[in-house]
C-alpha cells in the first residue's frame, strides 16, 4: 500500500507541478518506505521550491530527521532552528523549534538526570521560539482556527512541563475547548492529560483546584454552547 500511494502522489506532482501537497506528503510515505534522510530531504527540498516553507512538508520533516526514524536529535533540531532562521517574526513555521524539543523530550526518556523541560538552554530555546510564534504582535493567525490551536496546544504543552504555569494557562485561555490531540496524547488520552496540566498549573499558581471547565471557558470569554453549534 505504500508503493502505491508513493506512486499515485508521484503522478499527482507531476500533473501539477505548482502544488507541494502530493511532495509533501510523500514525505511521510519515504520514512515509512525507510527511504533514508537524503531522499525525504530531496522531497523536501522540492516542497519547498513550490510552496516555501510548506506546512505539511515541516511536519513530515520533524518526523524524518527525529531519531527514531534514522536521523538524529540533533539533525532534527538543527533543521527545525534552520526552518525558523528562514522565517518572518510571527511565522507559524517557529513552532517546529517546540515540536522538535518534544520529540527530544520523547526520546529522553524518564532516567534523565534532570526532566528534558527543565534544562536551561532547553526553556530558553522554547521560549525564544514562542516569542517569535503565537507570543508576537505579528503572529500570522490572529483567529481562533484550528491552525492557531495547534501552534497553542504545542505551546502549552511545552510551557506545563518547563514549568511556566502562568505562560500555559494564558495559551489555554486562548485554546479555549479546542484542545487538539497532539501533543497531549503522548502522556496518554488526550483530554484526561490536557485537565491534569490545567488542574497542576492552578495549584501551582494559586493553591488551588481549577475551576469547572465551564466557568474556565466562560472566563477566558468562550461560550461553549456556541461554538459547539458553530
Amino acid at each position: 500500500r505504500l508503493v502505491a500511494a508513493d506512486q499515485a502522489l508521484y503522478r499527482a506532482a507531476v500533473l501539477d507541478p505548482r502544488d507541494p501537497l502530493p511532495v509533501a506528503h510523500s514525505i511521510v510515505v519515504a520514512m515509512g518506505l525507510q527511504l533514508g534522510q537524503d531522499e525525504a530531504r530531496r522531497r523536501f527540498a522540492e516542497a519547498h521550491r513550490r510552496d516555501r516553507l510548506n506546512g505539511t512538508a515541516c511536519v513530515g520533516m520533524v518526523q524524518a530527521t527525529a531519531r527514531k526514524w534514522g536521523g538524529t536529535n540533533e539533525g532534527m533540531l538543527q533543521w527545525a532552528r534552520w526552518v525558523s532562521s528562514e522565517a518572518p517574526d510571527g511565522a507559524q513555521v517557529h513552532k517546529w523549534v517546540a515540536y522538535a524539543h518534544i520529540e527530544c523530550w520523547l526520546d529522553a526518556g524518564k532516567g534523565a538526570p534532570q526532566p528534558y523541560f527543565l534544562r536551561p538552554e532547553v526553556k530558553q530555546e522554547v521560549l525564544a521560539s514562542a516569542q517569535r510564534c503565537v507570543l508576537s504582535p505579528n503572529y500570522a493567525v490572529r483567529d481562533l482556527t484550528i491552525r492557531s490551536c495547534a501552534d497553542r496546544n504545542i505551546y502549552a504543552f511545552c510551557f506545563s512541563l518547563m514549568r511556566e504555569y502562568g505562560a500555559a494557562l494564558a495559551m489555554m485561555r486562548l485554546i479555549g475547548p479546542y484542545v487538539t490531540r497532539a501533543p497531549w496524547s503522548y502522556q496518554g488520552k488526550a483530554g484526561e492529560k490536557y485537565e491534569v496540566h490545567r488542574q497542576r498549573a492552578f495549584r501551582e499558581l494559586y493553591g488551588t483546584p481549577a475551576p469547572a471547565w465551564a466557568d474556565f471557558l466562560a472566563a477566558a470569554g468562550h461560550s461553549p454552547l456556541a461554538e459547539a453549534s458553530e
